[in-house]
């Protein structure tokens, strides 16, 4: 063989394909993006997609709806759906904030948010939120000091509203 020059091997075409070009060129349709823009799931009827959708959990129904924005849009979880996720997954130093419904570290809260009945498991832990909804709602106010950043349980900074 020449300097430079490649043998090119032909693919053998596959059981019950008479042109291998056309196989080599073709993709399948599940890898095709222009096929269907939400997936396997999106080529079924109406109904059967809001039958499977019925019998997900709740982590399901929010993870399918942040696939893309038609599930975001079709799909509804109820906020007390969200917060009861949410405070089920919080575990030691990570705390969930139930306005915007994100699991936080323990500095990004107030030290009224994470002791007693608003603790992990506590009576009111529905109701803890972090210090940025604090201000964003005017919960905290200007002037005022929050008490936060923990370092082995002791208090080592402070946050003021302003």
């Amino acid at each position: 063989m020449a300097r430079g020059k490649r043998s090119r091997k032909r693919a053998k075409p596959a059981d019950g394909v008479k042109n291998s070009k056309a196989n080599i060129t073709s993709t399948p349709p599940h890898n095709n993006a222009n096929a269907n823009p939400n997936g396997l799931i999106g080529a079924l009827p109406g109904e059967l997609q809001n039958l499977i959708i019925s019998h997900l959990t709740t982590c399901s129904r929010m993870h399918l709806g942040a696939t893309n924005h038609y599930y975001q849009h079709i799909i509804s979880v109820s906020q007390k759906d969200r917060v009861a996720l949410l405070l089920s997954v919080e575990r030691g130093n990570m705390y969930g904030c139930t306005l915007c419904v994100r699991l936080l570290p323990l500095e990004g809260f107030g030290c009224a948010q994470t002791f007693k009945k608003r603790d992990h498991g506590g009576a009111e832990a529905a109701r803890r939120f972090c210090i940025r909804c604090g201000v964003a709602r005017r919960i905290y106010t200007g002037g005022n000091s929050v008490r936060a950043y923990f370092v082995d349980g002791v208090v080592i900074g402070k946050f003021v509203a302003g």
